[in-house]
């Protein structure tokens, strides 16, 4: 939790159209966001370089294909976010999630999946992670996810959200 003037930021939470819930806005920074892309799909990422490197908010700072390289390129570059794959060769990303959460714990991960089942959101959650979003998702919504969840929030998908309340 970050210090402040001894207040506790409280996230209010609504409701997409796509079922996810996610945290209002708290705070508006104007530095671009750096972001680390941790898939093993060289496709995929590229992909989304090309999206989020196109907008005016984010900055793609590294690209890691495997668990042990994002460990790696976090302590080199210092990200903000890190969108993360569930499944990386050599250390899968929740267990980079752990390991992340226990040397850089304001190094906020975004697990963006093709498992989109309650027990990988759980699983993800259970180990630090700040959001859980599905591949399926629109560009869109991907970019005001990362914007949400930079901006101290978090995000959790619509079903999952039902069954903790």
């Amino acid at each position: 939790m970050k210090q402040g003037r001894g207040k506790k930021r409280q996230a209010m939470a609504y409701t997409k159209s796509n079922g996810a819930v996610m945290a209002s806005p708290k705070s508006s920074k104007k530095d671009k966001v750096r972001l680390l892309l941790a898939d093993d799909h060289s496709l995929f990422r590229a992909g989304l370089k090309d999206l989020l490197d196109g907008t005016s908010n984010f900055m793609i700072i590294g690209e890691a294909a495997t668990g042990p390289e994002a460990l790696e390129m976090i302590e080199k570059k210092k990200p903000d976010i890190v969108l993360m794959d569930i499944r990386l060769p050599g250390m899968d990303g929740i267990a980079c999630t752990r390991q992340i959460k226990k040397t850089h714990p304001e190094v906020t991960v975004l697990i963006l999946s093709m498992y989109d089942d309650e027990s990988h959101v759980l699983e993800a959650f259970n180990a630090g992670a700040n959001g859980y979003l599905s591949k399926l998702l629109s560009a869109q919504d991907l970019v005001r996810a990362i914007e949400t969840v930079h901006q101290e929030g978090y995000l959790i998908p619509g079903n999952i959200m039902n069954r903790l309340m």
